[in-house]
């Protein structure tokens, strides 16, 4: 099997879920209790044999930065290859440059010393299980210049309302791109191709064509290279808004969809913590949740998933709620439908209620 470098680009539209990326992109959002959202792409170029993997930052990286590492949680804390993080050369302009494709040619050296004759570019913000070495085959039966991955969806549901989606011709080949509420062929911003063609694509783009996006620049080129779709079938979330967050979260409670997401066969792996359990007290319930390591629990907890280190105090009824690290919650306090992101105290008898269309986001460090 040829080699591919991995590239995991963080060109992310955080617009409609800015209240957990003020100080955070989307990749390093806490998901499932113990994950950053960047978690999944990772496992996945892993799990698909990919041990050269580059991560373009935008801004706010340094939550990124800290949670990668040197990528040992990933195997990837290598002497040759393994992760790489690169962000915008802030101090070299007048201006933070923004755009992808102008971060990516700021690194092309790197890519140009690769030796893998592969390049498969994905964002963080859609959580799969994408096989890339599948994806890889195909490509090359095909004989295809570039390679896209899309899930045929059988009826529209609001996680994808905004996403890009793939008009497909009888052979595979795609014929356009489209922005369209209730398209079926939803677009991952997965692309694969050879890494002499992206770096051929990146250059032009230094040459000054008018796309800065890296997507934009592969589909001007569709009448020009034979870009075919890879159909991919598997678990399929898309992280781009705070419902979507709130709910695909409290989905993984039902065993049915858990099990799509993780299996023995196909590892995630993160940041390790060494945590001692869960310490369940005398007046602990818990329903139906998700509880990581650290907890302290001594109220009432239903349907909900709490991140490590939460303290739960006596009294306190929590109900479809997201609970993040170190989180704290006083006694006899009652909370509904609340997302609470880290650090945050909820004072003793404090009641909070959303609702499952619209839950109550407490942003990182306040206290209530």
């Amino acid at each position: 099997m040829y080699s591919i470098l991995g590239i995991i680009n963080l060109n992310e539209d955080d617009s409609r879920i800015e209240e957990l990326t003020y100080n955070r992109p989307i990749a390093a959002i806490p998901f499932a209790g113990r994950y950053r959202i960047i978690d999944f792409t990772i496992s996945n170029m892993v799990n698909s044999g990919i041990n050269h993997v580059f991560i373009f930052t935008r801004d706010k990286y340094r939550s990124i930065t800290d949670h990668i590492q040197t990528g040992r949680a990933w195997d990837l804390e290598r002497k040759n290859k393994g992760v790489f993080i690169f962000n915008p050369l802030q101090n070299y302009y007048p201006y933070l440059r923004s755009s992808d494709m102008d971060i990516i040619s700021d690194y092309l050296d790197y890519i140009y010393y690769s030796k893998e004759k592969y390049v498969v570019i994905s964002p963080s913000y859609f959580i799969s299980r994408i096989d890339y070495s599948k994806m890889l085959k195909e490509h090359i039966e095909r004989k295809a210049d570039i390679s896209v991955a899309y899930k045929k969806i059988e009826k529209e549901t609001g996680e994808y309302s905004d996403s890009d989606c793939l008009i497909i011709g009888k052979d595979n080949r795609v014929i356009d791109i489209i922005n369209k509420k209730g398209a079926k062929n939803v677009f991952m911003e997965t692309i694969m191709m050879e890494r002499k063609l992206f770096m051929d694509i990146i250059n032009k783009r230094i040459l000054g064509t008018d796309k800065d996006l890296l997507k934009d620049a592969v589909f001007q080129l569709k009448n020009n290279l034979k870009i075919f779709a890879y159909n991919y079938d598997g678990y399929l979330v898309k992280i781009d808004t705070i419902n979507t967050y709130y709910k695909e979260n409290l989905e993984l409670l039902k065993e049915s969809t858990m099990s799509k997401l993780f299996s023995d066969s196909w590892p995630v792996y993160t940041k390790a913590k060494d945590e001692p359990p869960v310490k369940y007290q005398v007046n602990a319930e818990v329903t139906n949740s998700m509880i990581a390591s650290g907890c302290c629990i001594d109220g009432t907890v239903e349907n909900s998933v709490l991140f490590r280190r939460v303290g739960i105090q006596p009294g306190v009824k929590i109900n479809h709620c997201i609970v993040m690290q170190n989180s704290k919650i006083g006694e006899n306090a009652v909370l509904e439908h609340v997302i609470l992101d880290k650090n945050v105290v909820i004072s003793s008898g404090e009641v909070l209620r959303g609702t499952w269309d619209d839950p109550i986001i407490i942003e990182k460090n306040q206290i209530i």
